[in-house]
């Protein structure tokens, strides 16, 4: 978990934050009223957990599975937020691990 938490936080902006969440669950919110992009973060993220893996100097791979959701206050509360999120992260789960919730 610290070498992930390592790489997500390398992959964000100055606007961006990583918050563990439940366990081995991350949230990353990425401003993009700032300039961000999420495209961009996934890209990056990608590419950083890619180095990691390809450099072999580890007993272990890393892998995750994530969900991305527009937050919008005016459209949704913050549980419905989440639960989207949540939603989005488990079919992701299952169309690359073949694991469902």
């Amino acid at each position: 978990l610290m070498k992930l938490t390592e790489i997500l936080k390398s992959s964000c902006t100055a606007n961006d934050r990583v918050f563990r969440f439940a366990g081995d669950e991350f949230i990353v919110l990425v401003r993009t009223d700032r300039g961000g992009s999420v495209e961009d973060y996934i890209e990056t993220m990608k590419r950083n957990l890619g180095e990691f893996n390809d450099k072999g100097g580890s007993s272990y791979r890393l892998a995750l599975s994530y969900g991305v959701c527009a937050f919008e206050p005016d459209k949704g509360d913050t549980d419905t937020f989440m639960k989207e999120l949540d939603s989005r992260m488990y079919e992701m789960k299952k169309a690359h691990h073949g694991r469902q919730k």
